[in-house]
């Protein structure tokens, strides 16, 4: 991108410094969908920054359900180790419990929650406020429910605090001969939109492989990537992106506008020098090169 920048930026220099000479330069509408095409695509670089974030820190996963309908097997299932108690009487999980995981080469933080239910047990109580901030943080929640009953009125309660949340509705103890037939339009009615219904047995591990590819399918969805782009690794980089982005703007407001062209390569030089800031490079001595090489003038 700061290659075509510099490009642009020459040509404008051209025309400018030299007016008299004939050469072949830019048409303004040229130059704006070159513009425009470097635009869209710093903002995807942008974008891609919250890539990099997952990357680096991965993301926080919170398992959420009412009580007994398999969520600490399923995250021992996830660990691959007894991590967490299991036992049939609900509401064994009375405070959340945190481990990280590698699914798809991505580390994700995986938080078994207490049940959620309407309980007069302070201890209980104090649990279930903290599974609900939990769920408040999460970038993923893995809703679970028993296949055995379908959605029930406590589900239906709980649907409700997550609605809106990137989730992914795992129906747990396939391996129980009275499961239920899902029906996924029904679903889809309860959450407001479309989101990826799994069913599993978290005890005999059944399709833990297509949970954990959803998982990862899930996380990267609303990511933007290009085949030719890194993923941006810290804070300063995007910064510098954004204030290349801004300057490319402003020079398609200026070339829109019918400003003089000084106006729109000072612009283009600002966004240049922004994407210098992440290359490490300077600007004027590569544009006069620019100007020299390209074109048939005197120095």
């Amino acid at each position: 991108m700061r290659e075509r920048l510099l490009d642009l930026k020459g040509h404008l220099e051209a025309s400018i410094d030299f007016p008299d000479e004939e050469m072949v330069l830019n048409s303004p509408k040229e130059l704006e969908n070159s513009l425009n095409a470097v635009k869209q695509d710093l903002e995807k670089l942008i974008r891609s920054s919250e890539a990099g974030r997952i990357v680096r820190e991965g993301i926080n996963c919170v398992i959420c359900g009412k009580p007994n309908v398999g969520k600490s097997s399923l995250m021992n299932a996830l660990l691959k180790e007894e991590r967490v108690i299991v036992t049939p009487v609900p509401g064994t999980t009375r405070d959340a419990v945190s481990e990280y995981v590698n699914i798809g080469g991505l580390p994700i933080n995986i938080v078994d929650t207490a049940g959620i239910i309407n309980t007069g047990d302070p201890v209980e109580k104090e649990g279930v406020i903290r599974s609900k901030l939990y769920l408040e943080k999460a970038d993923l929640v893995l809703f679970v429910a028993d296949i055995t009953t379908g959605i029930v009125k406590e589900d239906k309660e709980i649907i409700g605090l997550i609605r809106g949340k990137e989730t992914i509705c795992v129906f747990n103890k396939i391996d129980i001969e009275t499961r239920k037939k899902i029906n996924t339009d029904e679903i889809k009615k309860y959450f407001g939109k479309k989101v990826p219904v799994v069913e599993i047995s978290a005890l005999k591990k059944i399709n833990l492989d297509k949970l954990c590819r959803d998982i990862s399918a899930q996380v990267w969805s609303g990511s933007v990537f290009a085949n030719d782009y890194n993923i941006l690794i810290n804070a300063r980089h995007k910064d510098s992106l954004v204030k290349a982005a801004e300057f490319v703007k402003e020079a398609l407001g200026s070339l829109t506008g019918l400003r003089p062209q000084e106006v729109v390569s000072i612009s283009i030089g600002e966004a240049v020098s922004a994407l210098g800031e992440v290359t490490g490079e300077s600007i004027s001595e590569e544009v006069l090169h620019r100007i020299f090489s390209r074109f048939c003038v005197g120095k």
